[in-house]
């Protein structure tokens, strides 16, 4: 069997679990294929974490509009600040799941809190 990409368009996060799910199912109903170990329980995973990751999605974007207002408070009054620009983190493409993401850096190699970084914070 020759298999294809059929939807070449970006899916959400909950959409892509569906899908996979939607697969493994087609597979494990597909006695040809040889496939086991695609349980009910993992099909049901896939249906319960698709459900879990669209109720945190939408809890966090209907946090933005008040942390965004607080972003503003923030720098409200304040026009002037000085800063150094060391790194730019980019993305391009249709969402965050699809598309590539890069970075440029400055290179400080005599800039020590730029340059040296552990897990716990410390220089």
């Amino acid at each position: 069997m020759c298999w294809r990409l059929l939807i070449s368009k970006p899916m959400s996060i909950p959409g892509t679990f569906l899908h996979a799910r939607e697969a493994l199912a087609n597979l494990a109903a597909d006695e040809s294929m040889g496939i086991s170990g695609i349980t009910p329980d993992l099909l049901a995973a896939l249906d319960n974490e698709a459900e879990e990751v669209k109720k945190e999605i939408e809890s966090l974007e209907g946090k933005l509009p008040e942390l965004k207002r607080r972003l503003d408070g923030i720098w409200q009054g304040e026009r002037q600040y000085e800063y150094e620009l060391v790194s730019v983190f980019m993305h391009r493409g249709k969402t965050s799941g699809a598309g590539h993401y890069w970075t440029y850096q400055a290179h400080l190699p005599d800039r020590r809190e730029y340059t040296t970084y552990d897990r716990f914070g410390k220089a």
